[in-house]
């Protein structure tokens, strides 16, 4: 049997089991005109080969970067498919292909093997599932009005959300090997709390409109390295400031649109914290490439060429989803514009930081991220007007 028939049909075999990892989503994909990213991955099949000896398979390959749907024609698709054909079926591993969701919300938690996510498992309850609100996680699942498509996307937010607690607990023990200041320490526990009741309200969101129940599995994949101050400044931007930058713009536009009062109630949290994540994204970075003078320039250098790739990923900006304004899901045109206003600001942010030479400066240059920040959510708001 062709691999990719057996992927189809392994998918269909999990049933309602969601998968999980550090490398995403397992369906085939065509890329829409707005772009997308290819990967390929190993996993389990049912009855089959255990994870890690998926994981360990030699042929493991990891196809990245933003492709245009000539791009894909061209090659980028070929090669996943080529590769997935190159595996011996029956073995309990495949390679799928899949878009790399560019709207991703909270600070992303990245491994040697990709960006990790829990998965779910379908068809499940429990009284331990806090990660729902409990009055909803009760009993069988009969809701008035069930709708896949935004059960799916706050599913996927709040999977987001949810590794954003693994991720900044991570930077805080990285923050603590370079002698962070207990201030920053303090904002990053602060963030990662926040981001649990980001998820929280995300999976009752999910919940709502899921036509089944659900329960999180456990976030594998989580990784803890000692790294250099250059590699955690390249870090905090490609884990926070190219995520949560657009994301404190998405959420503040979004509430203009937003009519369902459960989704204002999760906006309106996450529009004032996620600015606050991000703006801590950059206090971070500033922090380190301050640390980092008395190094030499590979951290600053380092910092620099990542805002550079970061302006132009979000310039960039595939849009893969449907809009879906009156429950906050912004259209293409919005998205596109969230995406502009962010590059700008990157770009700009990133003149600023170069100036910074003492705590003086450290602390002026957080000041200007608020009024830059404040400026440009009133830009976006204006500009949809």
């Amino acid at each position: 049997m062709h691999l990719l028939s057996a992927v189809i049909v392994s998918l269909v075999g999990y049933g309602l089991v969601s998968m999980q990892g550090c490398s995403g989503p397992s369906e085939p994909w065509e890329p829409s005109d707005y772009g997308a990213q290819c990967y390929c991955s190993f996993r389990t099949r049912q009855n089959a080969s255990t994870e890690e000896e998926c994981e360990s398979r030699p042929e493991r390959a990891n196809l990245s970067g933003a492709v245009s749907a000539s791009e894909w024609e061209s090659g980028v698709g070929a090669a996943c498919r080529n590769l997935s054909t190159d595996i011996e079926d029956g073995v309990g591993c495949f390679c799928d292909y899949a878009p790399r969701d560019r709207v991703t919300e909270g600070r992303l938690y990245s491994s040697s093997k990709g960006a990790c996510k829990a998965g779910v498992i379908y068809g499940q309850t429990s009284q331990e599932n806090d990660w729902i609100k409990p009055k909803d996680s009760q009993g069988p699942r009969n809701p008035a009005n069930p709708d896949a498509a935004l059960a799916s996307h706050f599913l996927s937010v709040g999977l987001s959300e949810h590794a954003s607690v693994a991720s900044f607990s991570r930077v805080v023990l990285e923050l603590m090997q370079f002698g962070a200041p207990a201030e920053l320490l303090d904002r990053t526990l602060v963030a990662a709390q926040e981001e649990i009741r980001h998820a929280q309200m995300a999976f009752t969101l999910s919940n709502e409109w899921s036509p089944e129940p659900f329960v999180l599995r456990p976030l594998k994949g989580l990784e803890f390295n000692t790294i250099t101050l250059a590699e955690f400044a390249n870090q905090t931007v490609t884990e926070a400031v190219e995520g949560e930058t657009p994301a404190a713009l998405r959420a503040a536009l979004a509430l203009h649109f937003v009519e369902h009062q459960g989704v204002r109630d999760y906006l309106k949290q996450v529009a004032e914290e996620e600015r606050r994540h991000a703006e801590l994204a950059w206090a971070t970075l500033a922090w380190t490439c301050l640390k980092g003078n008395q190094e030499g320039p590979a951290v600053q250098a380092s910092a620099m060429s990542a805002l550079d790739h970061a302006a132009l990923q979000l310039k960039a900006c595939p849009v893969l989803k449907k809009s879906n304004l009156q429950h906050g899901i912004l259209s293409p045109d919005l998205e596109a514009l969230v995406c502009r206003e962010a590059a700008s600001l990157v770009q700009l942010l990133k003149t600023e930081m170069q100036g910074i030479d003492g705590i003086d400066d450290l602390k002026l240059f957080e000041l200007r991220v608020q009024e830059h920040f404040e400026k440009a959510v009133t830009s976006v708001s204006r500009q949809q007007m």
